[in-house]
């Protein structure tokens, strides 16, 4: 598990994602971290790179119709308000 007094994530972390309006949070598991993302992927473009050690690639789970989907460089919010972010239970 990540480091939570950091906010430094690992890899299969189980976290919380706030929505993109804000509203709402949602379950979420971290799918890359800078020190898990293999390079090659982002230099063939089939992955987006990471901003920094904060950010993270996520996948997202709904209770809806779509059941799921992904969410790539999420940056931390340990407060839970800024939109699109992601924190630690």
């Amino acid at each position: 598990m990540g480091d939570h007094d950091t906010g430094e994530p690992d890899l299969g972390d189980d976290v919380l994602y706030r929505s993109k309006t804000g509203n709402y949070d949602l379950a979420a598991k971290v799918t890359s971290t800078k020190k898990s993302l293999w390079i090659g992927g982002v230099q063939a473009g089939h992955v987006p790179d990471l901003d920094t050690d904060y950010h993270v690639h996520l996948h997202v789970f709904t209770p809806g119709n779509q059941i799921q989907y992904q969410e790539f460089n999420v940056p931390i919010d340990p407060t839970g308000k800024t939109p699109r972010s992601w924190r630690y239970f």
